[in-house]
């Protein structure tokens, strides 16, 4: 999530998807709901092209700027974790008098970052740390959501998947997927879910809250770039 385009995962996703197994992807079959529902529509969307399958998900990062951001800096303005950190590490050296609660300033955590770091700061996965616009909601986990809404749309998320694999516990290759079939429409799932906690997790970037992945991966009728596919309630 540090480096990566908001869309590509998923546009990778729809790649794999579309792409007949001879090439490399799984052939997954279009979603036999997904037809236009207006002559305008049908006029401009007919035959269900691949420039039409792979543009529908690159648009799901369209909510983020569109959408996102108003709630985020405007409504919301949520503290980050790193800036609550900095209001702990100030109010325990005495340099200023935050309203904290005492679960906060009890926290057995803090002795053990003090001891390790030489301060009470909140300690970051990237060396510039979290980024300087508010919490909530999260750009990843939004178009991870509306990405995957799309997806749903356009592609038949009840298909299994053929002859899937796993890795190994070397991470070094792979094996025969032995458990419950893997549909379309689960994989989709896990995939908007890991990337936007990824983004937001405490654990993993130390950048956003929980909040802000559960929230924001829920995407609107309007936040799906306004196209007028069957996808507004899908994931």
């Amino acid at each position: 999530m540090h480096v990566d385009v908001l869309f590509q995962a998923y546009f990778n996703a729809c790649l794999i998807l579309g792409t007949p197994p001879a090439g490399g992807g799984i052939g997954c079959p279009v979603n036999p709901d997904a037809t236009p529902t207006s002559l305008a529509d049908a006029g401009r969307l007919r035959h269900l092209g691949r420039a039409l399958l792979q543009d529908h998900p690159v648009r799901g990062g369209h909510p983020r700027p569109q959408g996102g951001l108003v709630p985020e800096v405007v409504r919301h303005r949520r503290l980050r974790p790193e800036a609550f950190g900095g209001r702990v590490h100030l109010h325990k050296k005495g340099l200023y008098p935050y309203p904290l609660h005492q679960d906060v300033l009890r926290a057995g955590v803090l002795p053990l970052l003090h001891r390790r770091n030489g301060s009470y700061l909140l300690p970051q996965a990237f060396p510039e740390g979290s980024p300087t616009h508010p919490s909530y909601g999260a750009g990843h986990a939004t178009v991870a959501g509306a990405c995957v809404t799309l997806l749903k749309a356009l592609f038949d998320e009840t298909f299994v998947i053929p002859q899937p694999v796993v890795p190994d516990p070397t991470g070094t290759t792979l094996l025969p997927h032995t458990g419950p079939a893997l549909t379309v429409g689960g994989e989709l799932d896990k995939l908007a879910s890991n990337v936007a906690t990824a983004a937001t997790s405490p654990a993993c970037t130390g950048a956003r809250t929980r909040a802000s992945r559960c929230g924001s991966a829920r995407p609107s009728p309007s936040s799906c770039c306004g196209t007028r596919w069957p996808c507004a309630t899908r994931t």
